[in-house]
């Protein structure tokens, strides 16, 4: 999608072992470009998502499991009023320069077969919220695995 909008209310499901793209450009201001306010499950394979110029927000569930969520692009920003859950075997990558990363809600980063997190490049990180690391995690660092328990 180049342009418009794309507004999840109620839930997404990705599975599968295949890879999904979005391309988003051009945010309104009073708007994201993509906002998920209901459940969004990545549960299998990759979704990769690009922004010129543009946002993404999450006011509802976000569920990384056995699967990759990676936003590049450039000044582009990912909001978090919601959850974010990085499950056993999940990644979540954020990586796109004069950018920002802000959070009034709950990121969480399981143990399990180990949760991944990084943010490559914002600019900005803002941080009004808990984040939950399981096991092991030093928030100080962005690019962080979480250790497997034996």
């Amino acid at each position: 999608m180049i342009g418009g909008r794309l507004v999840n209310e109620g839930r997404y499901l990705k599975s599968g072992r295949g890879t999904t793209q979005g391309q988003f450009e051009h945010s309104d201001v009073e708007h994201s470009d993509v906002e998920n306010r209901g459940r969004l499950d990545v549960l299998g394979g990759t979704m990769n998502q690009n922004f010129e110029f543009a946002a993404w927000r999450n006011d509802g569930t976000l569920n990384i499991e056995n699967a990759t969520l990676t936003m590049t692009g450039y000044q582009a920003d990912f909001r978090n009023g919601g959850t974010v859950n990085v499950g056993p075997g999940g990644r979540f990558r954020f990586a796109s320069s004069e950018s920002g990363v802000y959070s009034s809600g709950t990121w969480t980063v399981s143990r399990g077969r180990g949760g991944h997190y990084r943010f490559g490049t914002p600019r900005r990180l803002a941080w009004e919220s808990a984040l939950h690391l399981q096991y092991g995690h030093d928030p100080q660092r962005w690019d962080r695995r979480v250790p497997r328990r034996r």
